[in-house]
């Protein structure tokens, strides 16, 4: 049996309204020799209904139907412990793709030769308007400086395996960058593309837009921590960890502002940031 080429992982929760724009731009790729898979987190409206409707007429799809709420790291570690692909992208489900993304990607994969093919800049759609944020050319002078939009890359499946390279589930925001700088240490091997478009459509309730309660204020303590963990505990050469910590640091100074917003004291950002600070210092 053919291996595809290419897995798609799309973590779904409550997102009907964009639901089908996702799927349809996912379904009519061009590279048709891809798998895709659906993991619904329990959602609490018609979204695993969706799923459903498209599983019927295109059997490249398959469900991971999650019965209760697991966060978006969990979802998109289940399917890449269910991909059979050579490489693994990620869609996230209120977003889309234009036709021709995973054939460009995969195009550019030399007989699966790299370990990451990064796509091109990604399009933020704010209403009726967009934005394009670039990084591929910071990325081309330093590889850490990749540390968002994940989405616009595809990853070589077996070399995330090797690694055991998975989203942690310890906290919900800024897991992606999380993901992004483990793949980034471990890669030998990236090829960037100027081509392969991918459509980030921002709102309320996107899945990384992240809304400062208390709750999400602990969930970044956490990120924090998990960061300098990896990076103390890895073999960074002296500039790459300061690039890592001053991006840490100013994370920090721009969450800070939020403080106000729940109960969490502020004292804690404060000491967090001076920690990262003189880490860096006595690098």
């Amino acid at each position: 049996m053919r291996l595809p080429k290419v897995s798609v992982v799309i973590p779904v929760y409550s997102v009907e309204k964009y639901l089908a724009s996702c799927l349809d731009s996912v379904c009519g790729q061009t590279l048709k020799n891809i798998e895709i898979i659906c993991v619904n987190d329990c959602s609490q409206d018609n979204s695993l209904e969706i799923i459903q409707e498209y599983a019927k007429s295109d059997n490249r799809l398959k469900i991971i139907d999650f019965k209760e709420n697991k966060g978006v790291g969990a979802a998109r570690n289940a399917a890449i412990v269910a991909a059979q692909g050579q490489y693994i992208g990620f869609v996230d489900s209120d977003d889309w793709i234009e036709a021709d993304f995973y054939e460009k990607l995969y195009s550019a994969s030399n007989n699966t030769q790299f370990d990451i093919i990064k796509g091109a800049d990604l399009y933020v759609e704010i209403g009726d308007k967009y934005k394009i944020y670039s990084q591929n050319d910071s990325i081309k002078q330093n590889k850490y400086n990749f540390y968002a939009q994940f989405t616009t890359a595809i990853y070589k499946t077996r070399f995330l395996k090797q690694n055991n390279i998975y989203f942690p589930e310890n906290f919900k925001i800024y897991e992606d960058i999380s993901f992004i700088l483990q793949v980034v240490y471990y890669a030998k091997s990236i090829n960037i593309i100027e081509d392969a478009i991918y459509h980030y459509v921002r709102h309320s309730g996107s899945l990384d837009t992240p809304v400062y309660d208390a709750a999400t204020l602990t969930d970044f303590i956490r990120y924090v921590n998990w960061t300098l963990s990896f990076v103390e505990n890895n073999d960074f050469i002296k500039s790459d960890k300061q690039i890592l910590l001053s991006r840490l640091a100013a994370q920090i100074s721009v969450v800070k502002q939020y403080k106000l917003e729940c109960d969490l004291d502020g004292n804690i950002l404060s000491e967090l940031h001076k920690n990262v600070v003189l880490k860096k210092m006595r690098i």
